[in-house]
C-alpha cells in the first residue's frame, strides 16, 4: 500500500539554478496521512560546466530530492516546520550528449511515476 500521492499526472518543467544545469522536470508526492510533501527533480548537467576535464561524456543526470514538512496538509510550503534534502546520480554512467542524458532523465522520471515514492524513499513524513 502507498503511503504517497503523486500530486501531478505528468512531469512539471522546472528551474534548477546551480552551475551547468539544463532544463529539469520535477515530481511532486504528498504523504496521504501526514502534512508531508517530497519534490523530486532530475535535471541534465554538462560536467564541464562544474569543473570537469572532458572526456567526451560531458552530460550527466543529477537528482535532488526535497523533503518538506509542515503543520497544514492544505498550505504545506506556507506552514513549513522542517526541510531537507538529498541529491544522487541515478546512473553509474555519463552521456556523449545532452539529448541521451535527457532521454536517460525522461526514463528516470517515468521510474518515479510508474512505481511510486514509497519504492525510492524511507521516509514515513515525520520527524
Amino acid at each position: 500500500m502507498s503511503n504517497w500521492t503523486l500530486v501531478d499526472e505528468e512531469p512539471q518543467p522546472d528551474i534548477v539554478t546551480c552551475d551547468g544545469a539544463y532544463e529539469a522536470v520535477s515530481l511532486r508526492f504528498v504523504h496521504d496521512t501526514e502534512p508531508a510533501q517530497v519534490t523530486v527533480t532530475l535535471y541534465v548537467y554538462d560536467r564541464t560546466e562544474r569543473g570537469h576535464d572532458s572526456d567526451g561524456y560531458d552530460f550527466d543526470v543529477e537528482e535532488q530530492v526535497e523533503f518538506l514538512l509542515g503543520t497544514d496538509r492544505d498550505d504545506l510550503t506556507g506552514t513549513e516546520v522542517w526541510s531537507d534534502y538529498t541529491y544522487d546520480h541515478p546512473s553509474i554512467r555519463s552521456w556523449e550528449t545532452e539529448i541521451e542524458a535527457e532521454d536517460y532523465r525522461d526514463h528516470e522520471v517515468r521510474r518515479w511515476m510508474d512505481m511510486g515514492a514509497e519504492h525510492f524513499l524511507t521516509w514515513d513524513g515525520t520527524v
